[in-house]
């Protein structure tokens, strides 16, 4: 080639300048001293040197590695002399040659290794040939020996983007081609191309072919590994990336997430904070103590809020009973993966209460809470509110039993002036607690069988990221799960169908025992829609089952459920079940209401979504005005159950001052 030579000799100009390191000397130098061996009869030269520079800088190389490597290891004291005889100790100074590291320099230069086994320490050689016909360095320009002759075939620069290809060329020193660099990269210094930002190098080495970002991450090219964007979690050194509920996952690089949220998608509850509701984190206080009454002040403030509500409010009232039913709807709509805004967090977090979830008040300051404990706390919850409903009446019976002198049986079964149906109102009390904790109840049942895979490999709970699947805990609560599915699930609406069947068959609503048993199912409802509250419960059980099963597709679970709104809307727009008009009003309201706040998710959901202030404005300001209208309509409904009952009063007052002056004239004989 008559333009451009060489790639990795060395030149005369470097022998003069590099400096071995293990006796201090340029190659120049040693010759010059008394260290040199001069030659004797045939083995010299005219310079009277046996060895040349490359010779010496093996030897150079080997006696460095070998004080690198034995600095920290010892030599054998039998035979000190003879320590590269142990294989281990030979192998020992072979792998840290082959490792790539910096030996040292020598009279070659820097000396270190590449995985080929070529001395890649120092930059290459590059000679030009003169006009005169001889070599000259101009590479590196520390030693240029003449200045780089321009232009030259071979030194011709790229464009941007471009690299030089050499596979094609008969002289690759004098000639190349340029070839673009591959989909998704780009120059990371001259002529090499590496990842463009949005692409990522999967084994982060120069050269290899980029891919595209993976969904919810972060590329800025180069060798930098993707992170997970703000509202995204990964795991570090896994490419793939899950999308974290609303304000949860900070993303970055440091896969981090917000303040109070911790652990696999961010959904556990960092240390030093707990938790109130599914959304809201506080820190915890320093001492334990103050640990312990804010735990138990949250626990009594949800229980006792939930217990006024039900157990008060909504026996005593139908329009409360109704507005509770259409907030647990809401609040079941609310966990859906719509990226609910902040704002909100606050009224979620009211709807919640009136599910009454174990994991509404977590005790995180001072346990760590997972799914384990909300499942049996759940049910521990059910019992708790059945025996508030039982005691009194076990109490009743045991003071008829006491007072009367009678069996227990007497005193629970028996009509009379001393017993008042204790077993119908257990029985009444029993349907009660499962009615109000049905969509509660149904959730954390089906919860058991939903897992998926994270980053990592491992499966957890979509209910609890933190939560392992497969393990012996696991399998424990499906087992039971696997129990109550056609027990509870499927058996309660089925159950209170065929009791109402039954007992609209034998024509025995009327009956004290039906009522005081079954009234609270049929009562309030005109006497040809009796199973409207079947259809009530079993509409709460679809929705559960749509939250549950359909949590990865956020969209089309939105639609599905405002399927089923509008399908119990056409139906109580064609049936009209209540007795009274205000309730039927009310019921039509709690499904548009429902609908509203569905369409309001979806649009949330979206990020082309531009009006957000004003659709929040619109949520906010239905849900007070429904709410402030069943308080209105509970008002008049109960204003005329009290004037009808005065009415009644009055009439049957009248009718016994009536019957009393016709009995003394005898001129009527009053039955009874």
């Amino acid at each position: 080639c008559g333009h451009v030579m060489g790639a990795s000799q060395i030149a005369a100009e470097q022998i003069q300048v590099y400096k071995d390191d293990l006796i201090g000397l340029t190659f120049p130098e040693l010759q010059a001293s008394v260290y040199w061996p001069q030659a004797t009869g045939s083995e010299g030269g005219s310079d009277g040197s046996v060895f040349f520079w490359d010779v010496c800088a093996v030897v150079s190389v080997f006696a460095q590695s070998v004080q690198r490597v034995f600095r920290f290891r010892p030599l054998p004291s039998e035979a000190p002399g003879a320590f590269l005889s142990d294989a281990s100790n030979y192998e020992a100074v072979r792998s840290f040659l082959r490792e790539g590291t910096l030996v040292g320099n020598t009279f070659a230069g820097p000396t270190l290794f590449s995985p080929l086994g070529q001395n890649a320490g120092r930059l290459p050689s590059t000679m030009q040939q003169s006009e005169l016909g001889s070599p000259s360095l101009i590479f590196p320009s520390a030693f240029a020996a003449a200045p780089f002759v321009f232009p030259t075939p071979g030194s011709i620069r790229c464009p941007l983007n471009f690299f030089r290809n050499y596979s094609g060329a008969v002289c690759p020193l004098c000639s190349h081609e340029c070839q673009s660099c591959a989909v998704g990269m780009q120059w990371l210094f001259d002529e090499v191309c590496g990842c463009s930002p949005g692409y990522y190098a999967p084994h982060r080495i120069v050269g290899e072919l980029c891919q595209e970002c993976p969904k919810g991450a972060t590329c800025e090219g180069g060798l930098v590994a993707p992170y997970p964007q703000e509202g995204w979690w990964g795991v570090p050194g896994e490419y793939e990336f899950v999308e974290c509920l609303e304000s949860r996952c900070s993303g970055g690089s440091n896969f981090s997430c917000y303040n109070g949220f911790d652990f696999n998608i961010c959904d556990g509850v960092e240390r030093s904070y707990y938790s109130f509701g599914s959304r809201l984190r506080s820190k915890c206080p320093e001492s334990t103590s103050d640990q312990v009454t804010v735990h138990v002040l949250l626990i009594i403030v949800v229980f006792a809020t939930f217990i006024i509500l039900n157990f008060f409010l909504a026996n005593s009232f139908d329009a409360i009973d109704l507005l509770l039913t259409s907030l647990q709807r809401l609040a079941i709509v609310s966990n859906f993966r719509l990226r609910w805004p902040e704002e909100l967090f606050g009224l979620l977090v009211i709807f919640e209460i009136v599910l009454l979830d174990a994991d509404l008040a977590k005790p995180d300051c001072t346990l760590s809470w997972t799914f384990n404990w909300s499942f049996w706390t759940q049910k521990v919850v059910l019992l708790l509110l059945w025996l508030s409903r039982i005691l009194p009446l076990a109490m009743s019976a045991w003071r008829i039993k006491t007072r009367h002198k009678v069996t227990w049986k007497e005193a629970l079964f028996t009509e009379g002036n001393h017993a008042s149906h204790l077993w119908n109102k257990g029985v009444a009390g029993s349907l009660e607690v499962i009615m109000m904790m049905y969509p509660t109840l149904v959730k954390n049942i089906l919860d058991t069988f939903m897992c998926r895979k994270l980053p990592g490999g491992k499966a957890f709970l979509v209910a609890d990221a933190n939560f392992e699947c497969w393990t012996p805990h696991h399998y424990s609560v499906m087992a039971v799960s696997g129990l109550l599915i056609p027990t509870l699930v499927l058996g309660f609406p089925i159950f209170i169908g065929f009791v109402l069947y039954r007992a609209q068959k034998a024509q025995m609503l009327h009956t004290d025992t039906s009522l005081q048993r079954y009234g609270l199912l049929y009562q309030r409802y005109e006497p040809g829609t009796l199973w409207w509250e079947v259809w009530r419960q079993t509409q709460m059980g679809l929705l559960v089952a749509i939250q549950v099963f359909m949590w990865d597709t956020p969209l089309v679970q939105a639609n599905v459920a405002l399927l089923l709104f509008l399908i119990g809307l056409a139906s109580h727009y064609y049936s009209q079940p209540y007795e009274s008009l205000i309730l039927d009003n009310l019921e039509s309201a709690a499904y548009f209401v429902s609908c509203l706040w569905t369409l309001a998710g979806i649009d949330f959901y979206s990020s082309d979504f531009t009006a957000r202030d004003t659709l929040l404005s619109i949520c906010i300001v239905s849900i007070c005005l429904y709410c402030a209208c069943a308080f209105f309509l509970a008002y008049f409904d109960v204003r005329g159950k009290v004037e009808a009952s005065t009415a009644t009063k009055k009439l049957s007052v009248a009718a016994n001052k009536l019957r009393e002056q016709s009995s003394r004239h005898g001129s009527v004989n009053w039955p009874g």
